[in-house]
């Protein structure tokens, strides 16, 4: 027979190894935009002095082509909108775009509310807190959730 503390152990090893599972898996928005025709696969921020430098990793979710002649910026809470400092495309091997990577230079400020990419004619969250991220100068975090 098995002593209750191994039992206890490796129930608590499995609700663990569930959430972790769980957690790897889930998508960065269950709510995608799908007019946006592309969700978000992560986002990486790095620390500048009083700015952020923003990147955002986008993947094809849909059938539709992107339109590079459209605007695309970021939004923050009061509107101020920020455009893209840069921006790679990823094809596939038809040559129609099937990732993206946005560069975008934040001021602190837009980190006291929730962050918008407007593309196409969808928008998507990049982030839905409303704190300032804690991270030293330099400092690079990449998340895969917009719940940061």
């Amino acid at each position: 027979m098995k002593s209750p503390s191994r039992l206890i152990f490796l129930g608590t090893l499995a609700i663990g190894l569930i959430v972790a599972a769980i957690l790897w898996f889930m998508p960065y928005d269950w709510k995608a935009d799908s007019a946006a025709r592309f969700k978000v696969e992560a986002t990486q921020i790095t620390r500048d002095h009083s700015y952020f430098w923003l990147d955002v990793h986008l993947v094809k979710s849909g059938s539709e082509p992107h339109v590079k002649e459209k605007p695309v910026w970021l939004q923050g809470k009061d509107g101020e909108k920020l455009d893209s400092v840069g921006v790679t495309f990823g094809t596939d091997k038809d040559g129609e775009v099937s990732e993206i990577w946005y560069k975008f230079w934040v001021p602190e400020s837009a980190f006291h509310g929730p962050l918008t990419l407007h593309l196409n004619e969808g928008e998507l969250t990049i982030r839905s807190h409303a704190d300032v991220p804690s991270l030293e100068e330099g400092q690079i975090k990449v998340y895969r959730t917009k719940y940061w």
